[in-house]
């Protein structure tokens, strides 16, 4: 399934989502299970990367997973490690470098995965990230997650989003 996937025209979108959640306990908010699309997208990037990857505990790829408060109280983040692997494996790779302009004054609290997109046919051969109005078929959600931390975009400094996903 992972090879059926990484075959299709894949974008890793980004959106405002909803203020309300900076306030609420992560318990709280709302399951995207069943989510068809992220609640305010502001765009899409083609990922960089679509690969294969492997549960190594001495891999150079690192994602969270989890956060958790300890005894103590402070917050620990816990978190996997991957290897590439160049045969494939359930495990999918998906990394978007997202540019200086992308998006770049707006505070994001959602991505998500999405295959089957189709822009359009307006938009220049080659161009990378689509805005809303650039989008014909959003194409089909297939992983979406509220971001623990809001990330406040700045116009001078890149950010690049890497997502393993198990299929």
């Amino acid at each position: 399934m992972a090879v059926a996937i990484a075959a299709r025209p894949l974008h890793i979108a980004w959106g405002l989502g909803d203020e309300a959640w900076d306030s609420m306990d992560p318990l709280e908010w709302p399951s995207l299970v069943k989510a068809t699309a992220l609640v305010n997208e502001v765009g899409r990037r083609k990922p960089s990367v679509v690969g294969f990857v492997t549960p190594d505990d001495n891999g150079s790829i690192v994602v969270p997973v989890e956060k958790r408060v300890t005894e103590e109280g402070t917050v620990e983040v816990v978190t996997k490690r991957y290897a590439y692997s160049a045969e494939p494996t359930a495990y999918l790779y998906l990394r978007a470098d997202f540019d200086y302009s992308d998006a770049p004054t707006a505070t994001l609290r959602e991505v998500g995965v999405f295959m089957d997109t189709e822009v359009s046919p307006d938009c220049p051969a080659g161009q990378l990230y689509f805005r809303p109005e650039e989008i014909v078929n959003a194409g089909r959600l297939f992983a979406a997650q509220i971001l623990d931390e809001p990330i406040t975009r700045s116009p001078n400094r890149k950010i690049g989003i890497e997502l393993v996903q198990a299929i």
